[in-house]
């Protein structure tokens, strides 16, 4: 009885508020709308669902309309005292071809009409209704070419606005899957059409926009963007329509969607990412994805579009993030395959040096010594999912190799550059990037043990070397073979590899604050690789990974003493490390019956080549460390 006596007076308030703004209109502004103007928009609103799934080119025409209704809507319902009466010529320029409007403005005053009790305002009456009441009111032939003004012109905008909004709702519950992508592939043009100077046949994502921006403040309240919006919102909260219609509507949209959040008005593209937002969350929040499905991918693939464009400002990427954050906070065991564009869109945040983003900053106020931005990836280490960890290791790797690398507004083309930041200090960033790198490394581990291993699908979608042989390491020296005893094709080592290889990589041109931290990490995982997967990758490691790298970083200077004034430390650091660990190799391998012979004598003579070409190397500081370390 209280949900009645609730639905009553919500009933009674919409209507009372609905009859202020009709009075309003009719005081203010004094519509004047051409009754045979009304019926033509009546009956193609009527017969637009129908004619449309017969023959999808009938959709534009049908839009045209609805985007008229919604500027009638928009100029009529909003407060008259602040907006200046249209004229004449401005309605005509502003209406389609279609529907000649019959709307003038007039400052004669018109009768008040009362809505009947019987017929709500949330369930207007029909036109013809409307019309036949105004014809006995006043007295006139609906053939004669009447005008309908003040509160009837109303409450006509109301009706069709409300069979608009009806029309909608039938295509997206009714229509079956050819004329639902058909619907949603009009309206895309339609939108397009109204956000950028050209129209695109493909939806498919693309790496530029269709065309340059339109402004759209004289269409603001009618883009056709809103109404796409909110047509797939529609759809992914349809329990009547199957998973396949889901994503075939998906990828109609969402394109579509990336373009509208690389437009240059703020109103548009911050819509268009909420509606991302909202579509991820409403899918997540209903529906789990099964086994080796990965449709999750596909609707987390905006984002990384958006993102890896680079043509969004930094108000959409905050948005972006912001979006990532709450999605992962409130769904993260239903991301699933999701994970793998959700890293690929952070790989390309960037860091303004002169005011730093609130995710990207540790929040120690309140206790927390980490920026929010690794909650994502403290969700994703401890999933519980290791099949779904299995899938998106790469990119999970490859994206806190961003931050361990600097977050410059460019890439750090000079090898160990430093770079100051005001106001931070980057090695916030770098040192949280360092410890998750840790937990991969060890959860590595804890699988490489399991009995059955999950296969790493991205080991391969990283087009990774699967074979040591492809390696370009002669066969006599035993290489070619050495993996093998621990590739078992599931991809684990490959990506074992590849966290060495980056963190190796990042050791010679990452910021040189973050050069200490990072060779800590980086000699503590080659220790740790000798127990698990064993002893052989630990050799490897060092013959294929380590000492390359650090060959490339001696060469860096070019024979400029002037680079080593401040690349010294960090490069002695690093080669006498390098040779605490060859050593131990040595002393622990030499005298095992494993057959690692030829393997360490390989290992000692990368390094002699190593330690002489430091030798040789014209700056004394590093020819001195060369002579010390052969001593």
């Amino acid at each position: 009885m209280d949900y009645s006596l609730d639905l009553y007076t919500y009933r009674v308030a919409v209507k009372q508020r609905m009859e202020q703004k009709l009075e309003q209109m009719g005081r203010c502004q004094g519509v004047r709308l051409h009754t045979a103007h009304v019926l033509c928009m009546d009956a193609i609103l009527n017969v637009g669902l129908e004619m449309g799934s017969h023959n999808h080119d009938c959709w534009p025409h049908v839009f045209r309309v609805i985007e008229y209704v919604s500027s009638l809507e928009h100029t009529h319902f909003s407060d008259g005292s602040s907006q200046p009466p249209l004229t004449i010529t401005q309605t005509q320029q502003a209406a389609p071809a279609l529907v000649d409007p019959g709307l003038e403005l007039t400052a004669e005053p018109v009768p008040e009409l009362e809505l009947s009790l019987g017929n709500p305002v949330i369930q207007p009456v029909s036109i013809q209704e409307l019309l036949r009441e105004s014809s006995h009111a006043k007295g006139f032939d609906l053939r004669g070419g009447s005008l309908l003004t003040g509160t009837n012109a109303a409450k006509a905008v109301c009706t069709l606005s409300t069979q608009a909004d009806r029309l909608f709702e039938d295509a997206v519950s009714k229509l079956n899957l050819v004329g639902l992508v058909g619907f949603l592939h009009q309206l895309r043009k339609a939108s397009q059409s109204q956000l950028f100077d050209s129209v695109t046949e493909t939806g498919d994502y693309s790496l530029a926009m269709p065309g340059e921006a339109k402004s759209t403040q004289e269409k603001r309240s009618a883009l056709h963007l809103f109404r796409l919006g909110e047509a797939m919102l529609r759809i992914v909260r349809n329990k009547s329509r199957p998973l396949l219609h889901m994503m075939r509507a998906w990828s109609v949209v969402a394109p579509h969607l990336v373009e509208a959040a690389c437009h240059k008005e703020r109103h548009v593209s911050q819509k268009a990412v909420s509606f991302i937002h909202d579509v991820l969350l409403e899918v997540l929040s209903t529906w789990a994805e099964l086994s080796h499905f990965h449709f999750n991918e596909a609707l987390f693939r905006p984002f990384e579009h958006i993102m890896q464009l680079e043509l969004c400002d930094e108000d959409v990427q905050d948005q972006v993030i912001t979006s990532i954050g709450e999605l992962v906070e409130l769904c993260s065991p239903q991301i699933q395959s999701g994970w793998r564009p959700l890293f690929s869109a952070l790989r390309t945040v960037h860091g303004s040096k002169s005011d730093m983003k609130d995710y990207l900053i540790g929040e120690y106020s309140m206790g927390k010594s980490q920026a929010p931005v690794f909650d994502v990836f403290e969700a994703f280490i401890n999933t519980d999912n290791i099949q779904v960890f299995a899938n998106a290791a790469t990119d999970y790797i490859m994206c806190l190799m961003k931050f361990v690398k600097g977050l410059g507004e460019v890439d750090y083309k000079e090898i160990g550059d430093c770079v100051h930041m005001n106001g931070y200090s980057s090695t916030d960033l770098c040192l949280p990037a360092l410890d998750y790198l840790r937990k991969c490394s060890q959860l590595l581990a804890k699988i490489y043990k399991m009995p059955s291993k999950p296969v790493f699908l991205g080991a391969r979608l990283a087009s990774l070397p699967m074979r040591a042989q492809e390696r370009s390491v002669s066969s006599e020296d035993g290489m070619d073979c050495v993996l093998a005893e621990f590739d078992d094709d599931t991809g684990l080592i490959q990506v074992w590899i590849l966290l060495l290889e980056q963190l190796t990589a990042a050791v010679s041109n990452c910021p040189r604050q973050h050069q200490p931290p990072t060779l800590e990490l980086l000699f503590e995982l080659l220790r740790e690789v000798t127990k698990t997967p064993g002893p052989g990758f630990a050799i490897f490691s060092v013959i294929q990974l380590l000492l390359p790298v650090m060959s490339l970083w001696l060469h860096r200077s070019h024979g400029d003493y002037s680079y080593w004034d401040v690349a010294a430390a960090n490069f002695k650091h690093a080669i006498g490390l390098s040779c605490e660990l060859v050593v131990e190799h040595v002393q622990s391998f030499i005298h095992s019956d494993m057959g690692y012979e030829s393997l360490i004598n390989l290992m000692l003579k990368d390094l002699f080549k190593l330690l002489v070409s430091c030798v040789a190397e014209p700056a004394e500081t590093i020819s001195r460390v060369g002579c010390s370390c052969i001593r």
